[in-house]
């Protein structure tokens, strides 16, 4: 009798580090996926703002985006909001306004250099670009990615 409950307990010795690193790594997925779908929120709400009018300049509208669900990583700075009007006229793609919040210099905007790999718009046609990159401090680096992009067009 002593001998089976040595042997189960090195056969939970040998398993409970094999489950401790699954149980970390859907954790760490976990995580991920609920912050993409954060920034993807806030990307769509950017662009309806921008959209309808918002002034990105002013408290209340920064205010209604970092109480947003991942919103307070701009507001801490891990990350970085862009948000660009682009317009198509004879000569080509041109940004007319462009917001930015959070940690600017880390991450670039691809919507003022390539807008026309992101949408194709026709002379006279318009779109608001929402953008955002954020730091993604994960626990497991090597499983999910380090850095989240999202990005909505409207």
């Amino acid at each position: 009798m002593n001998r089976r409950r040595g042997s189960t307990l090195l056969e939970f010795a040998l398993l409970a580090p094999v489950l401790a690193a699954l149980l970390a790594g859907f954790f760490s997925v976990s995580l991920t996926f609920v912050r993409t779908l954060q920034a993807d929120e806030i990307c769509r709400k950017a662009a309806e703002m921008a959209a309808g009018g918002a002034d990105f300049n002013q408290t209340p509208v920064k205010a209604q985006i970092f109480d947003l669900y991942g919103g307070k990583a701009l507001e801490e700075r891990r990350g970085v909001l862009y948000v660009t009007h682009i317009v198509r006229d004879a000569n080509g793609y041109h940004g007319t306004q462009s917001y930015e919040l959070g940690k600017l210099g880390r991450w670039r905007s691809t919507a003022e250099t390539s807008p026309d790999r992101i949408v194709e718009l026709e002379p006279g046609e318009d779109a608001w670009f929402a953008e955002l990159w954020l730091d993604n401090g994960s626990v497991l680096a090597s499983v999910t990615p380090s850095e989240l992009h999202a990005r909505c067009v409207r």
